[in-house]
């Protein structure tokens, strides 16, 4: 409805050719006799451009609704969510977290919060989607390589995310 319902921090820190990332948000909306409170974090680790370890969790309504590890050990990723263990045999190049600090090129991305990859599509120059398999739809658009807005589709609304100006 045009409103502030939360906010989003997202930090990169480089130690020579080690990035960390981490990203946290609050949000809490209103609808009818209905409130709802979300708040994420997501952390991921890369080393010369390959993500070595992430993690994100999803807390709603003050319950974890959901999370998900993912390690590299040399060979594969050994992933741990609130659902399932399970193994990925391809190291990633580009998770959600780097949306956030640098446009994609590439085919599909790693996410933290399922510990998967998923296709990302380029509807037209400078957008970008993906659908998780909850159905859940983000779609990050960038003007000459910078991000400007983050679409976020959910089944209870959509919220759109800007950077902040200073």
């Amino acid at each position: 409805m045009g409103s502030k319902v939360g906010s989003m921090t997202i930090e990169r820190k480089r130690d020579g050719n080690v990035e960390y990332y981490h990203l946290t948000s609050w949000s809490e909306a209103g609808f009818l006799a209905m409130k709802r409170s979300n708040s994420v974090e997501m952390r991921s680790t890369y080393k010369n451009g390959k993500l070595l370890s992430s993690f994100a969790r999803v807390i709603t309504n003050g319950e974890v609704e959901a999370y998900a590890s993912a390690v590299w050990d040399g060979q594969r990723y050994q992933v741990q969510t609130d659902k399932e263990k399970f193994t990925v045999d391809e190291q990633a190049d580009f998770s959600v977290v780097k949306f956030y600090f640098e446009e994609p090129h590439t085919p599909r991305i790693f996410t933290e919060r399922i510990g998967r990859f998923v296709p990302l599509y380029s509807p037209r120059p400078g957008v970008y989607q993906y659908r998780l398999p909850s159905g859940d739809l983000n779609i990050y658009t960038y003007l000459n390589g910078e991000l400007q807005d983050v679409t976020v589709k959910r089944s209870l609304g959509t919220a759109q995310i800007k950077p902040a100006t200073n």
